[in-house]
């Protein structure tokens, strides 16, 4: 299909639209969101060869739209701002240019934000940091923005205590979705997970989530406090990276019971005392980094703790003992900030984990920094309980 079929011009009670995966081009037509301003619930034009919207309009005038997917076209020109009813507008894939407008903030429902892939300019506006609690996905990536990203509302600490599914072996293999959105349009749209990290000095890219990896990072916030020993519980964590925030108190002798764990990054914090020496017994341990903090001590001994290197342990001026001696000083530990990070690196990492409360399996996000290398999608899963009682 090549055009949108005439006849649709005098239907003015339409409800959903499903034109997708065609090959209509051009403009999309006013009668569109004129003739049912106040039925059209989904507009499904993705994967067509639209322009843009004819007169352009700022902020489309549907009065209960809940999905505009837009991806996979030529749309051209800003970015047109859906109704204050959607709960999902998908945009990725066009050739968008200017500035996100900041009416975007009057659309406070939104679920899902899909952005990518255009070329998009200026800051992110600050107002989506503030629809942290309802937001489940935002896209972002290969846009032009430059500026700070938003602070969005991070995980507390003390939240670990609710977080089971990480207590429990795992031997089904299933891999990570989400329903996003319940019954629009007949449709019930899901998403599966697929992340970028980085673990054991190896980049590795996930287009599906399996519910065998558990990995927390809560690197490059600013947390503050001290690391709870309900982490304890956590015992099929393989990764743990709290690097470059204001922890502070002592590394919990608790951590030397998460006998799986792989890699454990606390650098630039900080944490003071002794590193225990229950750590030495973590068989699995293969990453280990306590730089730029208040360590003092001998440094323990035996097993893994034979294989790490001197970068392990700089930046505390009190630690001694193999493969440091202690009259040797280390380099003086630099300020806790992002500094260290050129602009290159200061973006939001994103690390999926999965969370269970009570009995029920929940996914969430962890965020911290160094995008560049580390996380190719900008994404924000937030807890679905909250979307379910909407829904009822």
């Amino acid at each position: 299909m090549t055009k949108f079929p005439h006849f649709l011009q005098f239907q003015d009670e339409l409800e959903d639209l499903f034109r997708d995966d065609n090959r209509i081009e051009g403009l999309i037509p006013e009668w569109i969101w004129n003739k049912s301003k106040e039925s059209m619930d989904s507009v499904w034009l993705g994967g067509n060869q639209l322009t843009g919207f004819e007169h352009n309009p700022v902020v489309l005038p549907w009065t209960r739209l809940r999905l505009l997917a837009l991806w996979n076209n030529m749309m051209e020109g800003s970015l047109t701002v859906p109704p204050a009813s959607t709960l999902a507008y998908f945009a990725s894939g066009n050739r968008m240019t200017g500035e996100i407008s900041h009416l975007i903030c009057n659309v406070k429902s939104l679920i899902v934000l899909e952005l990518s892939d255009n070329n998009l300019v200026g800051k992110i506006p600050s107002c989506l940091g503030n629809f942290s609690n309802d937001l489940m996905i935002l896209d972002l990536k290969r846009n032009n923005f430059k500026g700070s990203i938003p602070e969005m509302r991070d995980l507390p600490l003390e939240h670990f205590k609710n977080c089971d599914a990480m207590k429990f072996k795992v031997d089904k293999l299933e891999y990570m979705n989400t329903i996003i959105l319940p019954s629009i349009g007949g449709w019930i749209l899901s998403q599966d997970y697929d992340i970028t990290i980085t673990n054991k000095g190896t980049t590795l890219s996930y287009e599906k989530v399996s519910s065998l990896i558990t990995f927390v990072d809560l690197s490059s916030n600013k947390f503050t406090g001290k690391i709870p020993n309900s982490i304890e519980s956590f015992k099929n964590l393989h990764s743990l990276n709290l690097s470059n925030n204001i922890l502070s108190g002592s590394i919990p002798t608790v951590i030397g019971n998460l006998t799986a764990l792989e890699s454990f990054d606390i650098s630039q914090n900080n944490l003071t005392g002794k590193i225990p020496q229950q750590l030495a017994g973590l068989g699995f341990l293969a990453i280990f980094d306590v730089s730029f903090n208040h360590l003092t001590g001998p440094i323990p001994q035996g097993k893994q703790f034979n294989l790490f290197q001197n970068d392990s342990y700089k930046g505390n001026m009190a630690l001694c003992g193999s493969p440091l001696s202690c009259g040797e000083q280390p380099t003086p530990s630099p300020p806790l900030s992002s500094e260290k990070n050129d602009d290159s690196d200061s973006f939001l990492t994103v690390i999926i984990v999965s969370i269970g409360f009570g009995s029920r399996l929940i996914i969430g996000i962890i965020y911290g920094r160094k995008l560049a290398t580390r996380c190719s999608e900008y994404i924000i899963i937030w807890f679905l309980l909250k979307l379910k009682k909407k829904t009822k």
